[in-house]
């Protein structure tokens, strides 16, 4: 990286490169076909125009290629499966201060991204191939008016977004499949989401109170057409002389599908595919959040920081796979409850030593049916009859983290982290047969899997590192910084094959070297 100024410009250049063997957490302890390469570039203009005006300017350039890690099956049949992406960006914006009470910006962006499947011929259970872009078009401008105890700001967004997908895929052991299902599918479609937004704010400053009330209306058009309002309101308190903060918040969510493999998942052409089809429109999400917190300072040494949080959501958002192809959708649940607390204690630097300690309690359940998506195949189909409660999949019901620095010097650092989770839910299609579960997995990985309740069992790792700067002057220094990941080197499942989620495990031990040169 290299920065360089002169009178009131700057202009700064970027590059990274990577290639690794772990490019995701794989489904088998064998870490088959992980290969994966990535890099990027990236330049930035800023110049002063003038006192009341500046202009920046932002390009990157970012792609990636890797192998899809197969499951012991896969590998035997000797599948490859390589994904490819590519992200170019520009983008511009501009400050203007008009006066002493109003500040005008403008921002505008233009982002491609493009993102490929493909795979040999002894993939199995499908051979399957994909191709899909996006040119994001997006506009923003907003006015900031200081007038005293109220900060006002309001403004409005543009997006503008043509989409292309194309799929094919012919499928090699059809007694994975339902019968009906097409051997062969080809899909191809376009279209452009239109989104258009307007927004309005005002914080004020009453006494020790902070509060903010804000409006802001979203319009989406792309294979639904739909818009709300979604008002925001938040409040904090703090005395004067205090060092305890209370807030409390409510904000109206709208939530636009992800837009990856949208058109999949809703065009008639995917009719073709099997003879049990149904498809469901799907429609925003919209939600009510509320959350109230408390931040306090012990002994100015300690920072303590809670949050508890409900939401309340419907059509409430998810994934799903297209039949066994690895290519994700969207779906949606008839609704979804979320609550839980956030805590953490931060240890000020005392005698060269820092650190925090942390814990997140997270219940979220997702009521059926399933409102929204594709649907191909008679248990598919089954689905859309269910109801009741299931978890959602990021339903880990405690998270707790603990971290400790040491600073032996100004070159030279030591450090260590735990990170546990009590583990994700695991929710297996028809009947479960241990012994297929495995073969294909393996025995140590279903052994972290509690198939009676449905969860995966407790992860846990310790990671070590230190940092030493060799070298320093002018304003130029190189460092030096060594980690140990999972240093036990226990075997945690993080995610379970399932309706909703596959296989991946966590990485077991391994150490990483960087070097690192500033100037």
């Amino acid at each position: 990286m290299g920065r360089y100024g002169w009178s009131r410009r700057a202009l700064a250049l970027s590059a990274s490169a990577a290639r690794t063997d772990r490019f995701l957490d794989p489904p088998t302890e064998e870490n088959f076909t992980n290969h994966g390469s990535l890099g990027g570039l990236t330049a930035a203009y800023d110049e002063q125009l003038s006192e009341t005006n500046r202009l920046r300017i932002t390009w990157h350039h970012r792609a990636s290629d890797f192998l899809v890690p197969n499951e012991r099956i896969q590998e035997e049949a000797g599948q490859r499966q390589e994904r490819t992406g590519s992200e170019d960006l520009a983008q511009g914006a501009w400050t203007g201060l008009a006066g002493a009470r109003y500040v005008l910006n403008v921002r505008g962006m233009m982002e491609r991204i493009a993102a490929t499947l493909d795979s040999n011929q002894a993939s199995t259970p499908i051979v399957v191939s994909q191709d899909r872009t996006l040119t994001r078009g997006f506009a923003n401008a907003s006015v900031a008016v200081d007038l005293g105890r109220h900060q006002l700001k309001f403004g409005g967004d543009l997006v503008h977004t043509p989409v292309r997908e194309e799929l094919d895929y012919e499928i090699t052991d059809p007694s994975a499949f339902d019968p009906g299902t097409a051997p062969i599918f080809t899909f191809s479609d376009r279209r452009t989401d239109n989104e258009q937004s307007l927004f309005a704010q005002d914080t004020m400053q009453l006494g020790s109170v902070t509060a903010s009330a804000g409006l802001r209306w979203d319009r989406y058009s792309f294979v639904v057409q739909d818009s709300a309002f979604s008002p925001r309101l938040a409040v904090a308190w703090s005395a004067p002389d205090s060092e305890v903060v209370l807030r409390a918040a409510y904000d109206r969510a709208f939530q636009t599908p992800a837009i990856e493999n949208l058109l999949l998942a809703s065009s008639g052409q995917t009719g073709a595919a099997g003879e049990d089809t149904v498809q469901l429109p799907v429609l925003a999400s919209r939600g009510d959040f509320l959350e109230g917190g408390v931040t306090a300072a012990l002994a100015s040494r300690f920072r303590v920081d809670f949050t508890a949080y409900r939401r309340s959501i419907t059509q409430f958002a998810d994934d799903d796979v297209f039949l066994n192809t690895g290519v994700s959708f969207p779906v949606a649940f008839d609704s979804a409850h979320i609550r839980g607390i956030d805590t953490k204690l931060t240890m000020l630097p005392v005698r060269r030593v820092s650190g925090f300690a942390s814990y997140s309690l997270l219940q979220g359940t997702a009521r059926l049916p399933l409102v929204g998506g594709l649907f191909l195949g008679q248990d598919a189909l089954a689905d859309l009859e269910e109801e009741g409660e299931v978890p959602i999949s990021q339903d880990q019901r405690h998270t707790i983290r603990g971290q400790l620095r040491y600073t032996m010097s100004d070159r030279f650092w030591l450090g260590g982290t735990v990170r546990y989770g009590s583990g994700l839910p695991v929710e297996l299609e028809g009947d479960v047969d241990e012994d297929e579960l495995e073969d294909q997995f393996g025995a140590d990985t279903v052994a972290q899997v509690d198939l009676a309740n449905g969860r995966l069992r407790y992860n846990l790792a310790l990671d070590l590192g230190a940092g030493i700067g060799l070298w320093q002057s002018a304003g130029r220094r190189l460092t030096l910084r060594v980690e140990a990941a999972n240093v036990t080197n226990r075997l945690n499942v993080i995610n379970f094959a399932g309706l909703f989620s596959g296989t991946a495990l966590g990485a077991p031990r391994s150490v990483s070297v960087r070097g690192q040169l500033q100037f």
